[in-house]
């Protein structure tokens, strides 16, 4: 469960259901104990992180991590995918390991820091929070709708085979 700010007694929080299903709502103050937020290690950013319309996959290099995403809007309804309407986006980068907390711009040429390139740049803001990745951008990252904004669930990369 992920929660916000305390206001007036309760929590907005959210909950993501094993299959994918997010519930939201406001939850009494009281009912709710923070976990301690662990250590995030490099090797627990990687593998494959999905969202709804989204995934980013996540490998690591050295004390880098590289970073694809993609995503779509429209994807699950048939007519707009028979008509050609469905919207997508994507976005590559190279960042420096930054423990729970990644945050990038990616220009056409490069991976810059987040307040860096022009305004029309892919900006992104990534937070490990327990099991989930929480996920927000400047809506600057691919076709009309098309938004990487969301919460993932991981999919831990495949062991290399011996």
């Amino acid at each position: 469960m992920l929660s916000g700010p305390e206001q007036g007694g309760h929590i907005c929080a959210l909950f993501v259901s094993p299959r994918g299903a997010i519930t939201t709502g406001r939850v009494r103050s009281s009912a709710l104990q923070p976990a301690p937020q662990p250590t995030i290690t490099a090797d627990e950013w990687t593998g494959s992180w999905k969202g709804t319309e989204q995934e980013i996959k996540i490998k690591r290099s050295g004390q880098q991590l590289s970073l694809v995403g993609t995503a779509t809007w429209g994807a699950f309804d048939p007519a707009r995918v028979a008509r050609g309407g469905v919207n997508v986006g994507d976005f590559t980068a190279m960042v420096p390991f930054g423990g729970a907390e990644l945050a990038f711009t990616d220009s056409q040429s490069s991976t810059l820091p987040y307040a860096e390139g022009d305004p029309g740049s892919c900006r992104l803001r990534l937070s490990r929070r327990g099991p989930y990745l929480v996920v927000t951008d400047n809506q600057q990252c691919g076709g009309q709708n098309v938004t990487f904004t969301g919460v993932y669930r991981h999919t831990p990369a495949k062991p290399k085979p011996k």
